[in-house]
């Protein structure tokens, strides 16, 4: 879809260069965890649209998130195009989810935790110390302590950079193979995507067991089983 939205408010992210956006009218938004949204606030001097997620605060408010053009204030006209490929897919049936951020962007991870709440299933949460607090329902774990949730978890989602995400899973897969539990595992590759999906650069390319994925076409999340870690050093 693509629609006109007013920016609401802009606050600053955890992540230095990151901020949240609250838009007016944003509840038009067919908005779920983990998809893509490309931005354009002035189509006149931006030649290439804005890479923007959805978040979540502790209240269950909704926020796009990203890093955005100096340039965009408080009242401007945002145009939204997406949701660009998937989100994160959570089966109805999941009581025991775990997630996994590999950075301070645990935000991205949020709307999952408030779904995965929703429909009664106990949420963990496995990352680094995070300056947002994080609700009282969800338990948290360093990323040291992988093993204390792992056989416990019934689905995985993971959220990080491509190098980060591909040390994970190789380190992991040291100790055993993911390949060695079903659950599903869901990955939100964090890339620049500097074309913004216009150009198909191949910079937030991903490598999958078939072939390369670009993220700015079939969106930022994708299946754990299918990922080719073995092609990713770190």
């Amino acid at each position: 879809m693509r629609a006109n939205f007013i920016l609401d408010q802009i606050f600053a992210a955890p992540i230095e260069g990151e901020v949240f956006l609250r838009l007016a009218g944003s509840e038009r938004l067919p908005l779920t965890a983990g998809q893509l949204w490309l931005g354009v606030s002035d189509p006149l001097s931006e030649l290439l649209p804005t890479a923007l997620y959805p978040a979540m605060d502790e209240e269950g408010q909704w926020y796009l998130a990203g890093s955005i053009p100096s340039e965009w204030q408080p009242g401007d006209r945002l145009n939204l195009r997406g949701p660009v490929g998937r989100g994160f897919t959570l089966p109805r049936t999941s009581r025991r989810v775990a997630c996994v951020s590999l950075d301070e962007r645990m935000y991205y991870l949020s709307p999952l935790m408030r779904q995965a709440f929703l429909q009664a299933a106990e949420v963990v949460y496995c990352g680094p110390p995070t300056p947002i607090r994080l609700p009282p329902w969800v338990e948290m774990f360093t990323l040291d302590q992988w093993q204390e949730w792992w056989e416990w978890a019934e689905y995985i989602a993971v959220q990080g950079s491509l190098l980060a995400v591909g040390t994970f899973f190789n380190r992991l897969a040291e100790k055993f193979l993911p390949d060695s539990r079903r659950v599903p595992i869901e990955v939100l590759i964090h890339s620049q995507i500097p074309c913004g999906g216009m150009a198909e650069c191949g910079v937030c390319a991903v490598p999958t067991r078939r072939k390369w994925l670009l993220i700015c076409r079939n969106g930022a999340v994708f299946d754990g089983y299918q990922l080719d870690w073995s092609v990713i050093e770190g």
